[in-house]
């Protein structure tokens, strides 16, 4: 376990992202500015949803979980930082016809095509933000279950976005990828936000590492 390696000093810290998270500028920065501040720390980088981490956590498989605690419960094993909100946002083919609105409102949205995250919060629908994303499209009248394509990766979403046509909703941090891929923000009415946070085993939520990283992951997302 990383609380054996003299004190955070050294060793392996095993950091988990939630999947809306780890290709972002923010979180490819955290990463690359405490591999040169803390050179003799092994860090090992994850993608995984929240519902896996947890269990991880307790036992001390994983140290650190980056992502959405929006309807994470308190836990005597872990520290739970919250950072920023980051809104759920609906992208398009920067060629999409709906660019030529000024704001789009979702009720317009009935007859679209949909493509999600399959690990995202939006499709997990015993969380929080999954049944609120429902129904929030259902009292605009829109199915986003009907039409409805899910991916495992961002690059995949947003490459598919730009070939079929269909409407993504994904985190406004994955705007990066999003861009490589000509696929921008559409101007429509908001859904919702993420509470962006930081989840740490108590064991070694008060070493200079653990610190560090809560203050680069906040002014890097933050």
């Amino acid at each position: 376990k990383f609380q054996n390696w003299h004190n955070g000093n050294s060793g392996r810290l095993n950091i988990a992202v939630g999947i809306s998270l780890q290709p972002s500028d923010g979180c490819v920065n955290f990463i690359s500015e405490i591999n040169k501040i803390f050179p003799n720390v092994s860090l090992n980088i994850s993608s995984m949803i929240k519902d896996t981490s947890i269990p991880f956590l307790r036992n001390g498989d994983i140290d650190i979980w980056i992502g959405d605690i929006s309807d994470l419960k308190n836990d005597n094993s872990f520290k739970k930082i919250f950072v920023k909100k980051i809104p759920l946002v609906i992208y398009a083919n920067k060629k999409n016809k709906l660019f030529k609105e000024k704001k789009i409102s979702l009720s317009l949205l009935k007859n679209q095509k949909w493509s999600l995250l399959r690990a995202g919060p939006i499709t997990k629908y015993t969380s929080t933000a999954g049944r609120r994303v429902d129904n929030i499209f259902k009292k605009n009248n829109v199915d986003i279950q009907k039409y409805l394509t899910t991916f495992s990766s961002p690059a995949a979403l947003f490459a598919s976005t730009k070939k079929s046509g269909n409407l993504a909703i994904a985190a406004r941090s994955l705007d990066n990828i999003a861009k490589n891929f000509d696929v921008v923000e559409l101007n429509s009415d908001h859904i919702l936000d993420l509470d962006i946070g930081i989840v740490v085993r108590n064991k070694i939520a008060d070493y200079k590492i653990i610190n560090y990283i809560i203050s680069s992951v906040t002014n890097h997302l933050g």
